[in-house]
């Protein structure tokens, strides 16, 4: 109720200024003329809902005058962070103010040119967002400090930046006993003369018995799997089956697995969560890739999504943000978008966000129109991902 009070206060000051003779000077004015913050006049606070990989940005924040002055007026802004408790009470809401490693005000100086209303831009930066906890608000209040000759509106004097980073993922696809297929693929050639390919996406094992449980990929080709080894159930590659023991995988644990191939070494690596577990060489491809045909050793492969060789290889488990790319993300790429990328991301090719919540497709969004076909009936679970 208080932001709509501070608005129609605003505006009265305005319309008085205003009525009769269209009068606009101060002089002219019985009056007192006020400086707020023009982006607090409607609401007081902004809030920014921050995805897993935001890690900067940047608001503009200006004074507004009720009154045109005959001269300059100079303001001043600055981030006051004691006006958090403040912020607690007329929103009812528990906060945190931002840590000061997560702003800057370049610039705290703006004016309001002669004449006119409103002033110059100043920028509020944000930074190392990536650092910020999960599911809580923190906030920043860049408050009106000075205006030369002018009074300042207390009640619209400061606006609260709140932060909030909470879950990028809602919803992912649960499979056991099912996989997908992808009718289009064998008649596209997107995912076909790959010379560098990616491939990665998240998933959640929930039950591991099989001796093999498929991700994704093409049997004996490019596939990344879990196979029941020594030691407990690893993350391979089919290359390497038989000399490297993997990656430990846990039950009901999400993780973000990434395999990329240069297909004329055969050079391969192997990411968890961003971080590298594995580099190794395997199989060349001559003439690069192929994904969308089938292969003559292995007429009756294709890529799948949860199977491999037959049904009795399926994943049993969750899985969303499923992608193949062009090119060989980096360590860097790959840790920075685990939990969400652009469609139009250079060198992407296919991508499975798995988030439709019902029916029995998940969509391509990267426009390739390889949209994926379940066997069976889906299950769709609701996730807060990344978690806590």
């Amino acid at each position: 109720m208080k932001r709509y009070t501070i608005y129609l206060s605003i505006a009265a000051l305005a319309l008085i200024a205003l009525h009769a003779c269209n009068r606009v000077d101060e002089s002219e004015s019985n009056f007192e003329n006020v400086v707020y913050v023009e982006n607090a006049k409607v609401s007081s606070a902004e809030k920014m809902a921050l995805k897993g990989n935001n890690t900067e940005l940047e608001r503009t924040v200006k004074a507004g005058m009720a009154l045109p002055s005959g001269q300059d007026v100079a303001v001043v802004f600055r981030a006051d962070l004691s006006l958090v408790d403040v912020y607690k009470k007329i929103s009812y809401t528990d906060a945190a103010p931002l840590p000061a490693e997560n702003y800057e005000l370049p610039k705290t100086q703006a004016v309001i040119p002669a004449g006119q209303v409103v002033s110059s831009e100043i920028t509020v930066s944000f930074k190392n967002l990536q650092n910020l906890g999960m599911n809580i608000n923190y906030v920043l209040p860049v408050t009106l400090e000075e205006a030369n000759g002018v009074s300042i509106l207390n009640g619209a004097k400061t606006i609260y930046y709140v932060l909030r980073k909470g879950a990028t993922i809602t919803t992912a696809v649960s499979v056991e006993e099912n996989y997908f297929e992808f009718p289009t693929m064998e008649n596209s050639d997107v995912v076909d003369g790959l010379t560098e390919a990616t491939f990665e996406g998240l998933i959640r094992p929930r039950d591991l018995s099989n001796s093999v449980s498929t991700f994704l990929g093409v049997e004996g080709y490019a596939l990344i799997r879990i196979r029941d080894a020594a030691g407990g159930h690893t993350l391979t590659d089919a290359q390497f089956c038989d000399t490297w023991t993997g990656y430990p995988i846990a039950l009901n644990k999400w993780i973000h697995v990434a395999f990329t191939i240069d297909a004329a070494t055969g050079a391969r690596k192997m990411y968890v969560n961003g971080e590298e577990k594995f580099s190794g060489n395997g199989s060349t491809y001559a003439g690069g890739i192929d994904l969308g045909k089938k292969l003559a050793t292995h007429s009756t492969d294709k890529f799948y999504i949860g199977r491999s060789y037959d049904d009795a290889r399926d994943f049993k488990g969750s899985m969303c943000e499923v992608r193949i790319w062009n090119v060989i993300r980096t360590q860097e790429e790959i840790a920075a978008s685990m939990y969400e990328v652009e469609p139009d991301a250079p060198g992407l090719v296919a991508y499975w966000k798995m988030d439709e919540g019902n029916g029995n497709t998940i969509k391509d969004y990267s426009g390739n129109g390889l949209d994926g076909k379940a066997k069976n009936a889906l299950s769709w679970i609701a996730v807060e991902l990344p978690s806590e």
